[in-house]
């Protein structure tokens, strides 16, 4: 970073109908929510050009992140309300946090490493058409939905434990900051409730008042975490291992694309292709013992998403199986509905000749 470029461009000519624009941007000052404006801002110059004219881009935001920086540091005042409350919220929410405690395939290291890979899971679309329909019976996002049952399924892989922490991605633009460009997510702490033999409607209740309470609270939380002295331990992230993320990667570019193709001819080819997933499966970066990353599926589509896991804890068969056990735990919620008892919603699938099965 000291040394750059944090954004990088190639044009790649294939041949002369075959062009890839190649561009890799650094976390540090690009998040999911400013990819879209780069490559929406990309694809309307590509059709201006097409057209014959300059590029009709908008004006810059009048808020830039220079200003996103000065409102939070004057947000971390120790004696304004805002903090103080922030502070008292995160104070509760983080006592006495227990760590995730997934059987290893290999003993912990003192030091947790990066070591990673991934694979991949498919949702289909009628299993999470069906389980959507639960989540909203109880008002819930898609996110809390599917956050509320990966945190089931570890806290029953970790001996039914009665909660666990996921780690929830928090976006600090508020409506005037909307079209800034930068780095402004967070992780935030969720603390998910399966005490007291829970139906699956009580944990999605649960979850739905978490998620609002951390958004409530979740600005300036690494400064509130700071001010709370918390000390890590080495050999895992701190706050929590494992995260949920549901990425919005709907770039609104179809009528664009249609439009460009309507002046190059129906025989050109135009499409987008956005990822922050390592090309490679088997190397990847961890930041966590495991997480978890949706897209939000096209209607009618299924859902994608990878899980990336830390090599140096888990085996690709040990991940495999709790993939398969997700798919399998949001089919049964998305068929048994928010009465049934999470401790009664399945991990395998009983197959006719009475075997059970990962699916």
């Amino acid at each position: 970073m000291e040394e750059g470029p944090l954004i990088w461009a190639r044009l790649v000519i294939l041949s002369p109908e075959d062009v890839t624009l190649l561009l890799v941007v650094h976390h540090a000052i690009c998040d999911a929510h400013s990819c879209k404006s780069i490559v929406s801002e990309i694809m309307t110059a590509y059709s201006d050009r097409i057209e014959g004219r300059e590029p009709s881009l908008e004006p810059r935001a009048v808020i830039q992140y220079s200003d996103y920086s000065v409102a939070q540091r004057k947000w971390l005042d120790p004696n304004g309300e805002r903090f103080v409350n922030s502070l008292m919220y995160w104070k509760d929410q983080l006592a006495d946090l227990k760590p995730i405690d997934l059987p290893l395939d290999r003993p912990r290291a003192p030091v947790l490493s990066n070591k990673g890979a991934i694979i991949h899971v498919t949702i289909p679309f009628d299993v999470i058409d069906a389980v959507r329909k639960v989540f909203h019976a109880k008002s819930c996002t898609l996110f809390m939905g599917i956050s509320s049952l990966w945190g089931l399924l570890l806290a029953r892989h970790s001996g039914d434990a009665s909660e666990i922490v996921v780690g929830m991605p928090f976006n600090s633009r508020n409506h005037k900051m909307y079209e800034m460009q930068g780095d402004v997510i967070n992780l935030l702490p969720l603390r998910l409730d399966f005490s007291g033999d829970p139906t699956f409607g009580n944990v999605l209740e649960r979850t739905n008042k978490d998620v609002q309470d951390a958004i409530k609270y979740g600005d300036g939380f690494a400064g509130v975490v700071m001010r709370l002295g918390i000390v890590p331990d080495p050999s895992r992230t701190p706050l929590f291992d494992t995260v949920m993320i549901l990425q919005d990667n709907q770039v609104s570019t179809d009528s664009m694309k249609a439009n460009i193709l309507s002046k190059v001819g129906t025989a050109a080819e135009v499409d987008v292709i956005s990822t922050g997933h390592p090309l490679m499966d088997d190397v990847a970066r961890s930041n966590f013992e495991i997480s978890c990353e949706f897209s939000t599926p096209d209607p009618g589509s299924d859902m994608e998403g990878v899980i990336t896991y830390n090599t140096d804890l888990f085996d690709k068969d040990s991940i495999q199986k709790i993939a398969d056990s997700y798919v399998t735990l949001l089919h049964e919620a998305g068929r048994l509905g928010v009465t049934s008892k999470v401790r009664d919603l399945p991990l395998l699938t009983t197959k006719p000749d009475s075997t059970m099965t990962a699916v």
